[in-house]
């Protein structure tokens, strides 16, 4: 692992960063992250009383072409092979979308790029209620090793269902990058590097992410000068599962967002 030093001179030390991200710059992260994505699930049709039958994330991406929802291909293939067996009713947040298959930009084969994309539009976004897309900097941008990444989804075990619809409980991250490959980001869980004074309290141990993937790794990009900006720089794909209290690595992996072109299509 490269173990990333900030520049000397640099106008914010370790310790300031570390106040700054227990106050109020956090909560404007967290904005930066509730903006770019939304739950996805589906149902039975004709029996919604049973439940949702799966939930993932979806992460919203301008690209100079074009408007795209992106997810887990994993999560992608799940819903059309439902949908092939029964008739199901699938939703971004309560946002009923009837032609998902037909907006299919990417689809990669099982076994390749686990990320799959999909056409938006205006409407239908602000149908979603996402006023605007934070994810448009192009081109999408790499963490490095050792530096601060952002990261969210919508986790089932967050998920409440009523009479009045579903609701959602947003888990976001502000973190450290762990390891960067060729394809793949990860971030390595460690409760001991929680800030004591964070605004938001740590998940309790072994706390299942089963739903998070789709959800966005952002990237944090600083100028010579120290201005800070950010670009999608990953796509969730695989998280700890703690189903049947089985034993799951605590660490949470991202294919990287470079492999998506600007038309939408997944380099596999």
């Amino acid at each position: 692992m490269n173990n990333w030093q900030a520049p000397e001179g640099h106008p914010i030390s370790e310790e300031r960063a570390k106040q700054l991200l227990s106050g109020p710059l956090a909560d404007v992260y967290r904005s930066i992250l509730r903006a770019s994505c939304a739950p996805i699930a589906w149902y039975r049709s004709d029996r919604r009383d049973l439940g949702v039958l799966h939930n993932g994330t979806v992460t919203f991406l301008k690209t100079p072409d074009c408007l795209l929802g992106v997810t887990a291909a994993h999560v992608l293939r799940a819903y059309l092979a439902d949908l092939e067996n029964q008739k199901v009713t699938l939703e971004i947040w309560d946002t009923e979308i009837q032609d998902l298959r037909s907006r299919i930009v990417s689809l990669p084969r099982p076994g390749g790029t686990d990320i799959a994309t999909f056409r938006l539009d205006e409407r239908l976004l602000k149908s979603i209620g996402k006023a605007v897309v934070p994810l448009s900097n192009w081109p999408l941008r790499i963490p490095q090793e050792g530096r601060g990444i952002m990261l969210a989804g919508y986790p089932a075990i967050e998920r409440l269902a009523d009479r009045n619809g579903i609701n959602y409980g947003l888990f976001t991250a502000i973190v450290i990058a762990r390891t960067v490959s060729d394809r793949q980001i990860t971030w390595l869980i460690e409760p001991d590097a929680q800030l004591p004074n964070a605004n938001v309290p740590p998940p309790p141990p072994k706390y299942g992410l089963g739903g998070i993937s789709g959800g966005p790794l952002i990237t944090w990009v600083e100028s010579e000068h120290y201005v800070a900006s950010y670009a999608l720089g990953g796509i969730i794909t695989e998280h700890p599962d703690y189903t049947n209290n089985e034993f799951s690595i605590e660490r949470v992996i991202a294919s990287r967002a470079d492999l998506i072109s600007a038309s939408g299509r997944v380099i596999e």
